[in-house]
């Protein structure tokens, strides 16, 4: 790893400037890239399921096609997002929660850990979880909630779990099991969608999506705003786990992140001061020599195949997932006035399924259920306990004097958690907020490799779902997880576009991406403020 005799200073933080890695010479034309695609596909996997299968059935059953044009829109900002956070890591090697702590004095980086500490474990991951649990419940006619429930629930657990604990071979399993279950999935859904489709269905679903701004009065803008939030993949999550993904394949600086972790006092332990300078290096990148004709050709390459991994694999095949359940429930579902909710929201879509297709219809629809929730959950836990492991090498010294933060975070969450749910789920997630402090501690005072701290998180996120299975947390539960997480999105989307701005004129996206992106980040605010007011009754539609 020979650098060259400058560097580049960027944010008041110096870069060492290093070659590009050569690219393979299948990005050199559109046909062979295909060959080189695959993240988009991870990404896929573990950001659609909850918010499509759950909250985009709600959606549907409840105010049929009205809200559609709301998915468009969703994906319109966060596909330009992922983009521009992928971006910045393909250029600089470096994963974009950098970027988050250098700015605003951090701040960014401390929402982004606080929604995942208390909005992913308790009511994104552990819904999903138990959507999954149910779903093989009722595939193998299991009727008695207890004990299988929770005998199941330890079965995923450890499934899971056994796949991640190989981190070396992770990504490619969870590639190969999204590809297979979501031909099969997508498949299956059209089918589906064919039988019980009308020329009036197909014709009002075209409508909502060309009816922008419309709301259904019987949904409301905050359901909308959940929606869009978990509908086209996650919020907060999706631009920060994908560039894990592709930098498992070397693409672009992330080349020198892979060599990084080969390095002892990485993933093994190392000793003293030569440790502690390794984990820095892990957290920092490198750049390149973007005045070099030969090396901005070089990352030109690398950049045509991320954005055919977005655009060519994930936008397509996001979309159709964000929107095919909506389309299931509002042809089904919406006529007989029935919406479903909580975590039976998939065995009752199925039930109705009966009525149309039979008894194969009801096992055919749990079954692609599960083929949708098990790769997302997989997804999920591998993806988050990554970039959270990364994050937390790069930042420990200052996360270790600060970390009275996450103890007042979790404290303010206890104490607030009675007044806007149940007396159990308060307790559920108040455990489970607790177990992720003792993660988070040991994380930042006791483990010192990037695969102590990653199967730490990993355990966490085990532990969080086998706790909150007993809250069974209704849907609304869920729809504020996915509100309060969409309505913090526009911080990232900010500190993303001024990290652009700050950046040599010759690495800066196209001038309508940025522009694209400011629209974005003020249409979002302006939505999200909105629709809370909606909540509390101050503002009527």
């Amino acid at each position: 790893m020979s650098s060259e005799s400058k560097s580049v200073e960027i944010l008041g933080e110096k870069y060492e400037v290093m070659r590009v890695p050569e690219p393979p010479p299948e990005s050199k034309s559109f046909m062979s890239r295909w060959k080189l695609v695959g993240p988009g596909w991870v990404m896929m996997a573990q950001e659609v399921g909850t918010g499509e299968l759950i909250t985009g059935a709600f959606i549907g059953a409840k105010g049929y096609f009205g809200a559609a044009w709301a998915g468009l829109v969703s994906a319109g900002v966060k596909i330009v997002n992922d983009y521009l956070h992928a971006r910045y890591t393909l250029y600089t090697g470096e994963h974009p929660t950098r970027r988050y702590w250098r700015t605003w004095a951090g701040i960014p980086l401390w929402i982004l850990l606080i929604q995942v500490m208390i909005l992913f474990p308790v009511a994104g991951l552990a819904g999903l979880s138990g959507s999954l649990t149910s779903a093989v419940m009722a595939l193998f006619n299991i009727k008695d909630v207890w004990p299988w429930y929770y005998v199941l629930m330890v079965v995923n657990a450890f499934l899971i779990w056994v796949v991640i604990w190989f981190p070396k071979y992770v990504y490619r399993i969870i590639e190969v099991i999204a590809i297979v279950m979501y031909v099969i999935l997508y498949s299956g859904t059209l089918i589906t969608a064919a039988l019980v489709s009308t020329p009036t269905t197909v014709r009002d679903f075209f409508i909502g999506l060309v009816s922008f701004g419309y709301i259904p009065p019987v949904l409301g803008l905050w359901t909308v705003l959940s929606w869009m939030g978990w509908g086209f993949g996650g919020d907060y999550n999706e631009p920060l786990r994908y560039p894990m993904w592709f930098t498992e394949r070397g693409w672009g600086m992330t080349y020198y992140k892979l060599e990084a972790r080969k390095i002892p006092g990485i993933v093994a332990r190392g000793e003293g001061g030569e440790r502690s300078e390794l984990m820095e290096r892990l957290g920092r990148g490198w750049l390149f020599d973007y005045t070099n004709p030969t090396e901005f050709e070089k990352m030109r390459l690398w950049n045509k195949v991320l954005i055919q991994d977005l655009i060519g694999i994930y936008l397509p095949l996001a979309l159709y997932g964000c929107f095919i359940f909506m389309y299931l429930a509002g042809c089904i579902l919406h006529p007989r006035g029935l919406a479903p909710s909580g975590f039976a929201v998939v065995t009752a879509q199925a039930e109705f399924f009966r009525v149309w297709l039979g008894d194969f219809g009801w096992y055919f629809f749990i079954f692609l259920s599960i083929l949708v929730l098990y790769p997302t959950v997989l997804g999920a836990w591998d993806g988050t306990s990554r970039y959270l492991a990364d994050a937390i090498l790069g930042f420990k010294k200052t996360l270790q004097k600060r970390f009275y933060i996450f103890v007042a975070i979790v404290a303010i969450g206890i104490i607030i958690l009675p007044f806007i749910t149940t007396p159990t789920a308060a307790i559920c997630a108040s455990l489970t907020m607790i177990v992720w402090i003792i993660a988070y501690a040991l994380a930042v005072y006791r483990f010192n490799s990037f695969r102590a701290i990653y199967h730490m998180f990993v355990i966490a996120c085990g532990a969080a779902v086998l706790i909150m299975m007993w809250a069974a947390a209704p849907l609304w539960f869920v729809l504020l997880g996915s509100a309060i997480g969409v309505s913090l999105l526009p911080v990232g989307q900010s500190v993303i576009l001024y990290t652009w701005l700050k950046m040599p004129k010759e690495l800066r996206p196209k001038t309508i991406l940025l522009i694209w992106q400011a629209l974005a980040i003020t249409f979002w605010v302006i939505f999200t403020i909105l629709s809370w007011l909606n909540l509390f009754g101050i503002y009527k539609l």
